[in-house]
């Protein structure tokens, strides 16, 4: 698998923080700001550090973030609708219940986040899920061909009708995963997680000195 492109920073950021405003971009910013609960239309962020800032509850339609870190960031309860997302890289981020909604991502990377009951719909290319708990997270109807979840925990997961031709699951929990056996087909997993995968297929999983 392919790897994603890590988020290309300015060497230079500037430590201030702005008013945040509809239909306005930023650039070349590093930011520890509190915006939870805001509501704002089409805005943009480019070359963006965005480092223990609370974004929850946020209600952003349209925005756009390119070449955008986001480290021990609050996104939980957001509601984010139509964003797109490139070269977007979350580290150890809390974005509990968070709902992304029409999204549009390539090259996006979580790592170490807490997702749990998080709602992705949309499109996703070399989009890398690792050490991160989607626990009870729903992708509706999602594209994740050959996205890859490393690490992660799945359990009780909801990927009913995705795309998961190439998607790679290794390492990762799938207790109660949710998904049509017909969708798994072309998704890559390891030995050690079939029994994970038994209810799906109506077997049971036993080894020969088993009763």
């Amino acid at each position: 698998m392919t790897k994603p492109t890590l988020p290309r920073l300015p060497r230079k950021l500037n430590p201030e923080t702005p008013d945040l405003l509809s239909e306005s971009s930023y650039h070349s910013l590093m930011l520890e700001t509190d915006w939870s609960g805001t509501q704002v239309d089409a805005v943009s962020f480019q070359g963006v550090h965005f480092t223990d800032s609370n974004l929850s509850e946020t209600r952003w339609e349209w925005a756009r973030f390119q070449d955008v870190l986001m480290e021990h960031c609050n996104l939980s309860g957001l509601k984010w609708n139509e964003a797109g997302l490139t070269r977007v890289r979350f580290h150890q981020c809390r974005l509990l219940g968070a709902q992304f909604v029409d999204l549009e991502s390539s090259h996006l990377i979580l790592e170490g986040c807490d997702a749990r009951l998080s709602f992705w719909q949309g499109n996703f290319k070399q989009v890398h899920f690792r050490n991160t708990n989607l626990s009870d997270a729903s992708f509706d109807a999602a594209d994740l061909r050959k996205a890859v979840f490393r690490d992660c925990n799945l359990t009780r997961a909801n990927l009913r009708e995705c795309k998961l031709e190439e998607t790679d699951f290794r390492g990762s929990m799938l207790q109660g995963f949710r998904v049509q056996v017909q969708n798994l087909q072309g998704a890559i997993i390891e030995t050690a997680q079939l029994p994970e995968l038994a209810h799906l297929l109506g077997v049971v999983v036993k080894d020969e000195d088993q009763q």
